[in-house]
């Protein structure tokens, strides 16, 4: 949470649709172009942890005859 919130400080996301651009321009909908990188990066982390997760449980330990060493791992 916290990377995503660092990442989306660097976004523009209050370019529209927020009271710092109400008070710049006197509208909720200003035309504003923003950066697209910021969403890319969070994708891929979102993208990196998902991948990473499901390669480490493709391991013996978290099918049937594991003994449970996924649980003990777990807690």
């Amino acid at each position: 949470m916290t990377c995503a919130l660092f990442v989306l400080g660097f976004s523009g996301a209050s370019a529209t649709l927020s009271v710092p651009a109400r008070l710049a321009t006197g509208r909720w909908l200003a035309p504003a172009i923003v950066p697209s990188w910021p969403r890319w990066v969070l994708f891929y982390q979102l993208g990196l942890i998902y991948m990473s997760t499901g390669l480490q449980k493709v391991g013996s330990d978290w099918l049937p005859w594991g003994d449970f060493r996924a649980i003990y791992y777990a807690l």
